[in-house]
């Protein structure tokens, strides 16, 4: 992940980074592997998630994390954007990532989210109107 993540940063070196950034979270399942492979090898993960960070404007890749844990997206995402607050200044996710205390944590650092709130409450749906105003 080290030399990715170094990779990356020198990528993104050749861009003009917009203002806004994403993030999001994909699953690959083991099934890519074939079985014989699997078996050799005493291949045993059976998914690998991968969190990426984007640049809206360039696409340019800003970093990678790829777990075979089963954390919880926003703890991932919270390593993700504290390891690359200096170049952030607009982080879009979804609601999965609507976490307060990350939220704060953003904007302490001055970076502004726009994370569309959870709806656990009819206060959260409140909310929810707002975002997509």
């Amino acid at each position: 992940m080290t030399r990715w993540r170094v990779l990356f940063r020198l990528s993104t070196e050749l861009h003009e980074l917009g203002e806004v950034q994403a993030i999001d979270v994909i699953g690959f399942d083991r099934r890519a592997a074939s079985r014989r492979y699997a078996k050799r090898t005493n291949y045993t993960v059976n998914a690998v998630e991968t969190t990426i960070l984007v640049d809206c404007e360039t696409s340019a890749i800003l970093d990678i994390h790829c777990s075979m844990k089963q954390l919880h997206d926003t703890q991932i995402c919270e390593q993700v954007l504290k390891r690359n607050l200096d170049r952030l200044e607009v982080i879009i996710a979804d609601k999965g990532y609507g976490w307060d205390e990350l939220r704060h944590t953003l904007q302490e650092d001055g970076v502004r989210p726009v994370i569309k709130y959870r709806e656990f409450l009819s206060i959260d749906a409140a909310d929810g109107v707002d975002f997509d105003r």
